[in-house]
């Protein structure tokens, strides 16, 4: 039940260290798991890399198609862009796949295939691509792309043993691009909203503007840190980009600060959604 999981998570954010060998309800379990990789501030395999394996996917073609050269290949690709990642999320990934792998090696007696997995885990792990179809409310195109996520994590859970063999071999990694801002946009705090910040950073960073950089760097420095569960408050009304995991909220509305990341505040509002803000829109309550 969805009270059950809420609770179960209140008690984990409240820093409980739970013991879940002991629980027998695997489907709040995988609800669990899988409410926690909705809410990480980046889905585990961002936008760059679920590209990317879109990409190999595509190249290794159908399974009739399929070559041992061909399947080589894809496990160097996967292999590669794994080992490019920070050694937070790559360890994050590798313990879980580890475990899918082994839950698909059950498959006969438990129905879950790498590709069944695939299904029940891609879209919590791969960024959705939004497209022009999707936006204007495409269902065919939203099929289309779920089922691209499930196909990949299938391939990346299925190919598992063998990337796993070439990792251990030290594969030459290929590090991934962040689609996250590098910095916080500009914003004055005196607009209402700023309906692109993401677009918005881009092209302030490509003008090479030194003396905004610093004197954003000073008026940051005036004012205490933020620290990870403090409540705070937005100072300034603000329009996010849902696709971008930006979240919409008003001036004076209450706001729990998690994380920083590359100059945007990750926070959380009173009814539990979690989202990307300007942190400059965020201070102390």
């Amino acid at each position: 039940p969805a009270s059950e999981i809420s609770s179960l998570r209140q008690r984990i954010d409240g820093g409980w260290v739970a013991d879940f060998s002991t629980y027998q309800d695997w489907d709040l379990l995988a609800s669990l798991l899988k409410l926690w990789l909705r809410l990480l501030p980046e889905s585990l395999l961002s936008s760059a890399a679920y590209t990317r394996l879109s990409g190999t996917l595509e190249t290794l073609g159908e399974d009739d198609d399929r070559t041992a050269a061909s399947e080589a290949a894809a496990v160097s690709d996967i292999a590669a862009f794994i080992g490019g990642m920070d050694s937070v999320r790559r360890g994050v990934v590798g313990y879980l796949m580890d475990f899918f792998a082994e839950v698909a090696t059950h498959a006969e007696v438990n129905k879950m295939t790498a590709h069944n997995l695939g299904i029940v885990m891609g879209m919590h792990t791969c960024r959705m691509v939004h497209s022009a179809g999707m936006a204007c409310g495409d269902m065919d195109a939203v099929k289309r792309e779920r089922e691209n996520q499930a196909n990949c994590m299938g391939l990346v859970i299925e190919m598992w043993p063998r990337v796993q063999a070439e990792l251990a071999k030290g594969a030459p990694s290929t590090p991934l691009t962040s689609p996250l801002p590098t910095r916080v946009p500009v914003s004055g705090k005196t607009s209402a909203s700023m309906a692109s910040p993401i677009s918005e950073e881009t092209s302030e960073s490509e003008s090479g503007s030194e003396s905004e950089s610093g004197s954003e760097s000073e008026s940051e420095g005036d004012a205490a840190p933020l620290v990870p569960g403090e409540h705070c408050v937005m100072v300034c009304a603000f329009s996010g980009d849902a696709q971008q995991h930006q979240l919409t909220l008003a001036e004076g509305t209450p706001v729990t600060f998690l994380q920083m990341r590359e100059g945007w505040a990750w926070v959380s509002d009173a009814s539990g959604n979690a989202g990307y803000v300007p942190v400059s829109y965020v201070e102390h309550q």
